[in-house]
Parts: C-alpha cells; structure tokens; sequence
C-alpha cells in the first residue's frame, strides 16, 4: 500500500479534522486517516495517563512511508519558498489551506509517482522533487 493510498482509504472512514487530533471517537486529520488505514492505534505511544511514550502514531507511519520525510517543493506559492518534508507539506495543506484529503492523497501520489522515476530517486532523505 502507498501513503497516498492510505489516505484515501482512512479518508472512507471518518470525518476530516484540522489540527492534528488523533483521538478515539474523532475525526482524521489526512496523516491520522492514513495512520487508521495501516492498523495503527491512535493511542499507541502514550501511556494511561496520555503521557507521549515510546513510538507515536506518527513515527511509525514515518517507518511504514519514508517518503514522509522527503524534501520536496511546496504546492503553494512558486519557488520562493523553501523545499519542506513531505509531512510537513500534509500537515500544511489539511490544518492551513484546508485541502480534501482525497486532494492530499493525489498530491502525494505524484509525489510517489516521481519517486518510482530512476532518475530522479535517491537515496537521501533530503531528495528536492
């Protein structure tokens, strides 16, 4: 399964969120909606008291999906502004300009697609596409 194809997925299943919650019982925000689809518990890394634990929701979809942290160049405002994570980019179009999470998941789907290109893949995390 893909990251963008996680997100379509967790997408089916609840209402869409700004801000980042990932609590039992509420909506997804586009990374949590991804985060449900691969099984990952939206508890998981805190302890009974909500204390952060061990590995979050998000640091295990960073193992499931590196290119969550690939540089690429922001969908918004032309070149002046600087190449950033592709989970920073998610985080910024769903809680700052309010895309659908089925439009978050077509954007990190080109992403994905250009990835797969030998020519332009690396090995680095710091790869600006």
């Amino acid at each position: 399964m893909t990251l963008a194809d996680a997100i379509r997925l967790g997408a089916m299943t609840s209402e869409q969120v700004y801000g980042g919650v990932m609590e039992e019982g509420q909506g997804r925000c586009a990374l949590s909606a991804a985060a449900d689809a691969c099984g990952i518990h939206p508890t998981c890394g805190n302890n009974p008291l909500g204390h952060k634990v061990g590995i979050t929701p998000y640091v295990q979809l960073e193992r499931l999906f590196p290119v969550l942290g690939r540089k690429v160049m922001v969908p918004w405002g032309g070149e002046q502004h600087p190449a950033q994570t592709v989970e920073v980019i998610i985080t910024t179009l769903n809680d700052t300009y309010g895309w659908t999470r089925e439009r978050i998941a077509d954007w990190v789907e080109s992403i994905e697609n250009k990835l797969k290109n030998p020519e332009i893949q690396t090995h680095h995390a710091t790869t600006v596409i």
